[in-house]
């Protein structure tokens, strides 16, 4: 029996594991979206993580999806990785723009 467990379904799987645990944690040094505008404010920091759970929900979904057609391939991995996060990221900076404006 010959069985291959695709990196994309692997990188899926916890993806979405991710998104399932990302809404319940707090601000911290260890774990999560940690950047300077994220461990400033804990409003930005809850924000970023519900959005980052849906996001990677819906990566991991997608993701898992795909690992089925048989065309699982590496940039399919790094689209459900960087596409879970990078609009988690932004969105982040976003955030912290709208509740702390630039002072003129």
């Amino acid at each position: 029996m010959n069985v291959q467990i695709s990196p994309l379904l692997v990188a899926s799987v916890a993806v979405f594991v991710v998104g399932i645990f990302a809404p319940f944690l707090r601000p911290n040094y260890f774990v999560g979206v940690r950047l300077p505008w994220t461990l400033r404010d804990e409003r930005v920091w809850i924000a970023t993580h519900r959005f980052l759970s849906v996001d990677c929900l819906v990566a991991g979904v997608f993701g898992f999806a795909v690992a089925f057609t048989g065309r699982a391939t590496v940039p399919l991995v790094l689209v459900v990785v960087f596409g879970a996060t990078l609009p988690a990221v932004i969105f982040s900076y976003i955030a912290h723009r709208r509740l702390h404006p630039a002072r003129s």
